[in-house]
């Protein structure tokens, strides 16, 4: 799936492997893509699942930023009706923010993309430390 500059080919992938193992709800849900670079998984899910809630963070306030332009962009044409084909599933509920991954509370999220490509290994350790510590299921 493709959309403007945004290749939705990785994302739609990861949904359809979590629709096959069931570890996705029928819909609803809170999706946190912890590295969300410049938003195009994030945007690429709440399209491809009605979450009720996608939010992406990420850490480099360029990338954040360009996440943004790409979120108002895609709003306006879902709002002027040029993307029928997926505004049933749009959920509308996107937030793009600047943090680390470890300065925010993962709590609120049913489900979680996390990229630990680049990370350090003292990274990694953190991260998983805190992965642990989620609720069952997420």
């Amino acid at each position: 799936m493709k959309y403007g500059d945004m290749n939705f080919e990785t994302a739609e992938e990861l949904i359809r492997a979590m629709r096959s193992l069931q570890a996705l709800p029928r819909q609803g849900g809170t999706l946190m893509d912890l590295t969300c670079r410049n938003g195009e998984l994030a945007l690429a899910a709440s399209l491809l699942h009605p979450f009720d809630l996608v939010i992406g963070i990420d850490e480099h306030p360029m990338r954040v930023q360009q996440g943004r332009r790409r979120l108002e962009i895609l709003q306006k044409s879902m709002e002027g009706n040029q993307v029928q084909e997926v505004s049933d599933h749009f959920s509308w509920e996107v937030s793009l923010e600047e943090a680390s991954s470890l300065d925010v509370s993962w709590d609120e999220a049913s489900h979680i993309f996390l990229d630990l490509l680049g990370k350090s290994e003292e990274e990694v350790k953190e991260l998983s430390e805190v992965a642990m510590e989620l609720r069952p299921g997420t």
